[in-house]
């Protein structure tokens, strides 16, 4: 309940929109916020423009699913 939190109280602000920056940390409650975060952005057809901290499965699926930008 309280990554659920996390993850809406961060979807509610001005700054969670296209191109938003994400940081976490490699530890469980960071990473569950991840899977929280995930619907509100599929939700609202928005990207990450970089995620950073614990890169760990739950970055890459997002990576995999293109909901991180690619710059070239």
């Amino acid at each position: 309940m309280m990554t659920e939190n996390a993850a809406k109280i961060i979807a509610t602000t001005p700054y969670f929109k296209d191109v938003f920056s994400f940081q976490t940390g490699a530890g469980s409650p960071s990473l569950a916020v991840n899977r929280f975060i995930e619907e509100y952005m599929l939700e609202r057809n928005i990207k990450m423009s970089f995620a950073l901290g614990g890169v760990t499965n739950a970055i890459c699926k997002l990576l995999d699913k293109g909901l991180v930008k690619k710059y070239n």
